[in-house]
C-alpha cells in the first residue's frame, strides 16, 4: 500500500495509462479526476462490493 499527500490541481500515475488528480478538498473529503482507458474499468469501493455480491448470488442458482 502506497499512501502521499496530494493538493488540490496535482496528480499521480497508475502505471502508465492511469492518471489521477485531486480536483477539490473540502471538509475532510476529497474530489479525484481519474483519467484512463476505457479498457480499464474505474469503478467506486461500494459498487465493485455489490457487483461482486451479484455476481457470487447468480453463480448459486
Amino acid at each position: 500500500m502506497l499512501m502521499f499527500t496530494r493538493d488540490k490541481g496535482e496528480a499521480f500515475y497508475i502505471g502508465d495509462n492511469v492518471k489521477v488528480t485531486v480536483a477539490e478538498t473540502k471538509n475532510g473529503r476529497c474530489k479525484l479526476i481519474v483519467n484512463a482507458p476505457k479498457r480499464i474499468k474505474v469503478l467506486r469501493e461500494e459498487v465493485a462490493e455489490r457487483d461482486a455480491i451479484e455476481v457470487q448470488s447468480h453463480s448459486k442458482t
